[in-house]
């Protein structure tokens, strides 16, 4: 039964990493092709053939980008797909980390250097964690684009789960890093903002949302830290999230698409919500039979999957959300009629 948990949540952060980098990276290095130097600067003399059509690229543009696409197009005759190269990240090394843990293969790589590149973010001033894709998101405007699973909270629990993964937890004040989360606890929404609560501008940023109190309350277990009072304020927050007749809303605002592109609820927000209230022993203070009523409307009997939410297209996503959707009717088993007993 271990393993089977194990492979599911090892399905589960495969899919996710994938889902990560869909939203997270937006480092790709793209042409700078310049103005031929013989056009003219008007718009119309440059873009438009004498009829008031547009005119096609010609000339050095042209060739740049062809030669982009014969490029492309030969990488991925060669290799099968199309590839790309993003910043390394306290988030991926966290999910390598743990995916080579689940397998028993960590001393297949240098942990010592592993630990020297989680350190080399770490700021023993302010004793917080910091790499680039925490820079992004202090620096978003939520009214243009917001990245989901980079915030400043959760790039910090990445470092601290993967210390902890290699044993090397000791190397940073405990308390500090417990501080630091607890700053991030919204004091009368009563769940983790993506940054210190008091030096937050107001706005979307100051709203709550479950994959930072996912991550807040794995990582405060993880440091030893009891959160009290705010196990049952926790609670009562996420039991308001459930939306009668679905499942969970990652966050108390409709307006805010805190998940990125993925519209809500979905099983990604379901299992960040009831898997926090595992963790506190109270799963089940959730309406069970209106969640599992949920999980039946997502399940295709026929294929044995599940999509990631009523909203979502069916073959989309469906690996990830049959890793979750399987985890998330283990954390709620059903009393009777178990719908994937046909799989």
């Amino acid at each position: 039964m271990r393993v089977k948990k194990n492979l599911i949540i090892l399905t589960f952060l495969l899919g996710i990493t994938l889902l990560s980098s869909l939203n997270f990276c937006n480092d790709t290095n793209f042409l700078d092709a310049k103005s031929n130097s013989n056009q003219s600067n008007t718009f119309e003399e440059n873009y438009m053939d004498q009829d008031g059509s547009p005119e096609s690229a010609t000339g050095t543009n042209y060739n740049n980008i062809q030669k982009i696409f014969n490029d492309k197009l030969s990488k991925y005759n060669s290799l099968g797909y199309f590839p790309q190269f993003y910043d390394s990240s306290l988030q991926a090394t966290y999910y390598a980390l743990y995916i080579l843990d689940v397998l028993g293969k960590l001393d297949t790589i240098n942990q010592t250097a592993i630990t020297e590149y989680i350190l080399s973010y770490y700021n023993s001033s302010s004793h917080v964690f910091t790499d680039k894709y925490a820079y992004r998101y202090l620096d978003t405007d939520v009214n243009k684009v917001y990245y989901p699973f980079s915030t400043l909270l959760e790039v910090n629990c990445y470092a601290i789960l993967s210390l902890d993964i290699l044993n090397q937890l000791s190397l940073i004040p405990i308390q500090d890093s417990i501080d630091f989360i607890l700053s991030c606890y919204h004091p009368t929404s009563h769940a983790f903002i993506g940054q210190p609560y008091d030096s937050c501008p107001s706005g979307m940023l100051k709203i709550p949302t479950m994959d930072n109190t996912f991550y807040a309350i794995i990582a405060l277990d993880t440091l030893g830290a009891d959160l009290g009072i705010k196990k049952n304020e926790i609670t009562i927050y996420i039991n308001n999230l459930q939306i009668q007749d679905y499942g969970f809303a990652n966050d108390g605002d409709k307006y805010f698409r805190s998940l990125g592109r993925m519209l809500e609820p979905n099983l990604l927000s379901a299992y960040y919500s009831i898997k926090s209230l595992e963790m506190f022993g109270y799963e089940d203070s959730i309406d069970t039979v209106n969640f599992h009523q949920y999980l039946q409307t997502l399940y295709d009997a026929q294929n044995y999957i599940f999509q990631m939410g009523s909203a979502h297209t069916p073959d989309k996503d469906n690996i990830v959300a049959s890793a979750l959707g399987l985890q998330l009717s283990d954390l709620t088993p059903f009393n009777s009629v178990n719908f994937l007993d046909s799989a």
